[in-house]
């Protein structure tokens, strides 16, 4: 994840960089613009500017997508093996380990070898 998080900002950083230094070679260097064609016509810089908001308005969807999955609420049942009796507890998906959990309500959860853990999506 945090991969494609670089990899969008460094998108960013090279077209600002390139219409930066595009700009500013235009003020140290004065050329009749007559004779010679830019390096990059003005499409190319427009196009380079467009992909790089679409990149970065698709990296902002996949990050509130994956907020928005790991605050799914749950149902969280602890079933003993031995009775087969069960607790249920409400939880985020993000508070649930392996062998422990957070409920809702802050409190820690740890289950013993002889309890298995069941979840259950809760209907919204």
């Amino acid at each position: 994840m945090i991969a494609k998080i670089l990899f969008t900002l460094a998108i960013i950083l090279f077209v600002y960089l390139l219409a930066r230094s595009s700009r500013s070679r235009s003020d140290i260097i004065e050329i009749n613009p007559q004779q010679c064609q830019p390096v990059f016509s003005p499409l190319i810089k427009r196009m380079a500017i467009i992909l790089a908001f679409v990149m970065a308005i698709i990296l902002s969807l996949l990050i509130w997508d994956q907020w928005r999955i790991h605050s799914t609420g749950l149902t969280v049942r602890i079933v003993n093996i031995n009775t087969e009796e069960f607790t249920e507890y409400k939880a985020l998906r993000r508070d649930i380990n392996d062998r422990d959990f957070t409920t809702l309500s802050g409190k820690q959860i740890i289950l013993s070898p002889f309890e298995r853990l069941e979840i259950v999506r809760q209907s919204n």
